[in-house]
């Protein structure tokens, strides 16, 4: 079955610029700004606890294109009971696509609305496939010799699971919060943030349904979105999933950031303190 927010919102807290091509919507990062130069809209909300639906791109030709509508909020609340993600399963809270001009002889495009937010509180998660959807609306395209909207920024995805059960599953559930596209120009959206709690020394993986170890150089508290380099002068051993980097013991050295290991001092130079940066 498919659980849907898809385009719901037409304002919204970040909505993008409205102008002679629409700027693209704002959530988790800023929307693209149009190939006209108006700006995408402002990034909110909180990774961390994400509550707000997403907002709509810019209008264009003086309101006459319409900027796509950003996703809407969908929250899942089952802390201590099971769900299941078939593989044709689908939650979703997509921005839309800012429209096309009719005008062909040189219409612009509308901006791409924003994703939306998504928090799953489960005790047990069976993911058997499927996709968590949370992302930006491409922007419109170009008629004739306009330009095109500006595409709409990721959503956020909030997943607080106790127990993934992952094992019978033959494809893995996949987890978009991509931003939307801008054609004919270079103007980028922001993507969307997946976030999910880890220990220390863990960081989400790239899908957010589980934690991976810290590389060796790198470290994290718990909580922390992403691992940390590893300060000058000091480094994790060669180890992964570390809380912490450990300062050079005297005699050795580390002279960028995100060492693995700290490196022994040549002959003829010496070290007389922890933590050095150089010999």
């Amino acid at each position: 079955g498919s659980i849907l927010a898809d385009a719901q919102v037409t304002g919204g807290l970040g909505p993008g610029t409205n102008g002679g091509a629409g700027g693209g919507g704002g959530h988790a990062g800023i929307g693209a700004q149009s190939c006209t130069g108006m700006q995408g809209g402002v990034m909110y909300d909180s990774y961390l606890n994400p509550s707000l639906p997403g907002s709509a791109g810019g209008t264009a030709d003086a309101g006459k294109t319409q900027g796509g509508a950003g996703g809407g909020t969908i929250f899942i609340n089952i802390p201590t009971g099971n769900f299941t993600i078939q593989p044709t399963g689908l939650i979703s809270s997509n921005g839309s696509a800012g429209a096309k001009s009719q005008n062909t002889a040189g219409g612009n495009g509308g901006g791409g609305g924003s994703g939306g937010s998504i928090v799953l509180n489960i005790g047990y998660l069976s993911a058997r496939g499927g996709v968590i959807a949370s992302s930006g609306g491409n922007g419109g395209p170009a008629s004739g010799a306009g330009n095109a909207g500006g595409g709409g920024s990721g959503g956020l995805v909030r997943l607080n699971i106790a127990h993934i059960d992952t094992n019978n599953s033959v494809y893995p559930t996949i987890v978009n919060v991509s931003g939307g596209a801008t054609q004919q120009c270079s103007s980028i959206s922001s993507p969307g943030i997946v976030y999910s709690f880890c220990d220390g020394g863990l960081t989400p993986s790239a899908t957010g349904l589980s934690c991976a170890l810290c590389p060796a150089g790198t470290s994290s508290s718990a909580g922390d979105l992403r691992c940390t380099l590893c300060p000058l002068g000091t480094s994790t051993n060669q180890q992964m999933g570390q809380k912490q980097c450990e300062p050079c013991s005297k005699g050795h050295y580390a002279n960028v950031t995100g060492a693995p290991y700290c490196t022994p001092c040549p002959a003829g130079f010496s070290a007389n303190t922890t933590s050095s940066q150089q010999c």
